[in-house]
């Protein structure tokens, strides 16, 4: 059976859980829900789109990116040569809009090989730990190996993939700039979507602040898993819009935006 995961984190919770350390685990960290998706391909479409998400040293960016994106080609040839063979395959998602647009992007590229059995471990919406508490994560890279969290595994019916598929196709005729649930359906959303969790954090960080600690916040009070780099972009389009003005550049040896210091106009 192949593992699918849609973040390195992901990965990385599978790799060193209780009985999966001999499984093989295929990994495709392409950040979906962001950018042009009118090729489904791990290639340059896509390096493109993470690219742009860098937050920190572009050079370094760049190669974990290239790393990530070779090993994501392997891996998709690997998933399409031993799904045609009648291999299981099961996936790991959430509602987190990467990996959510990661299962329709998936059943998408199974369409017509309905001899590879399809499940899926989907991460269920809290845990109870026992302490009288409850324990939500908002995608699978979040959760600990200490948890040992493996939910209940469903079988995706054909049709289910089918109908899958058919809204990825669409969701690519649209190639939105951003992809979200709404109302428990993936839709395609516009590129200003999340910019009001932006302004709803801004009376809450003062008159003057770090970029980095406003995308925190977001962030943390969202609990939507939203990308650091897809924040920090419409924070810029807020400082041309005039929106936002900077008061403070980042020091000359801090690559990441985070680090600038702002004020709302």
């Amino acid at each position: 059976m192949l593992e699918i995961t849609f973040s390195e984190s992901a990965y990385g919770y599978l790799r060193i859980s209780k009985g999966f350390a001999n499984r093989e685990i295929l990994c495709f960290p392409l950040v979906w829900s962001i950018g042009d998706i009118s090729d489904s391909t791990p290639g340059q479409a896509r390096r493109n789109v993470l690219r742009r998400l860098c937050t920190f040293d572009l050079d370094e960016c760049r190669e974990q990116i290239d790393r990530q994106m070779k090993e994501a080609a392997a891996s998709y040839q690997t998933l399409l040569e031993r799904a045609a063979e009648g291999e299981a395959v099961r996936v790991w998602y959430s509602r987190q809009p990467d990996e959510l647009c990661g299962f329709y992007w998936l059943m998408a590229q199974l369409d017509g090989m309905p001899d590879c059995p399809v499940s899926a471990a989907k991460l269920p919406l809290y845990v109870e730990t026992g302490k009288d508490e409850l324990v939500a994560h908002n995608c699978w890279g979040e959760v600990s190996p200490e948890e040992c969290l493996i939910p209940q595994e469903q079988a995706v019916s054909l049709n289910v993939r089918r109908s899958a598929a058919r809204h990825w196709q669409e969701l690519q005729e649209e190639n939105a700039p951003l992809r979200a649930e709404i109302n428990r359906r993936l839709v395609s959303v516009p590129e200003d979507f999340y910019d009001c969790f932006i302004r709803a954090e801004l009376p809450r960080v003062g008159e003057a602040f770090l970029q980095g600690r406003l995308i925190g916040r977001v962030m943390s009070r969202s609990q939507m898993g939203l990308h650091d780099g897809l924040l920090s972009g419409r924070i810029d389009a807020m400082v041309q819009a005039g929106e936002l003005e900077i008061i403070k550049a980042a020091p000359e040896d801090c690559p990441s935006h985070s680090r600038r210091i702002l004020r709302k106009r």
